[in-house]
């Protein structure tokens, strides 16, 4: 807190406004709160921002005077979290997380693929020189819903998998890799949470191996 007071930038005084609620200081939240706008020029994106911030800690407020918490909203209160919830902004955010708590809300994260059709370079996924041929990555590691397994071959296999299987050596999944190079998006909502093997086989022969971290 000392420190995101001497910090004057908008997401400083955000998370202050939320550190605040969290150690349950309410009057210095909506002090500062309501400070924001005369602190700050705020242009027409940082308006909208304030405004859902607003929201959304009216809510908070509200809550907290009736002895409740963000998972015990009533219908009024929800409707409001709809309204915020799918704006760009950290308190949409905040308004989705909220949402899904009360089970009133299933939010899938966009899945960006990478398009080789632009006329400027494609920057890989992540960012990182080009990869050696014969190789797997698998990122985000720990995974949750899905994680993707990206690889590049030098053409030279008539047979390329890519294998999924648990730390007990099982196959729970297993997908042909039929490009030389690619990006493939692999779910994994219906495993136990846990560390598996991501495996590229070769014409029958693991010729890489990469562990991911499964949080379901």
């Amino acid at each position: 807190i000392a420190i995101l007071q001497q910090e004057n930038t908008l997401p400083a005084k955000y998370t202050l406004v939320y550190k605040y609620i969290n150690k349950g200081d309410m009057s210095e939240a909506e002090n500062l709160m309501n400070q924001i706008p005369v602190m700050f020029a705020l242009n027409e994106f940082e308006q909208s921002e304030y405004n859902d911030n607003l929201t959304f800690f009216s809510i908070i407020k509200q809550l907290k005077e009736q002895g409740k918490n963000l998972w015990q909203a009533d219908s009024v209160q929800l409707l409001t979290l709809y309204n915020i919830a799918y704006n760009d902004t950290k308190a949409g955010a905040f308004a989705r997380n909220a949402l899904i708590c009360n089970d009133t809300l299933t939010y899938e994260e966009e899945i960006l693929y990478p398009s080789f059709m632009k006329s400027s370079p494609v920057i890989p996924i992540p960012a990182q020189k080009p990869a050696d041929k014969n190789t797997i990555s698998v990122y985000p590691n720990p995974a949750k819903g899905y994680f993707i397994v990206r690889y590049e071959l030098d053409n030279s296999y008539a047979d390329a998998l890519i294998e999924i299987s648990d730390m007990t050596g099982r196959q729970v999944m297993q997908f042909a890799a039929s490009t030389a190079r690619d990006y493939l998006v692999v779910p994994v909502k219906d495993l136990n949470s846990g560390v598996y093997i991501v495996k590229l086989i070769l014409n029958g022969k693991t010729a890489g191996t990469k562990k991911v971290k499964i949080q379901n």
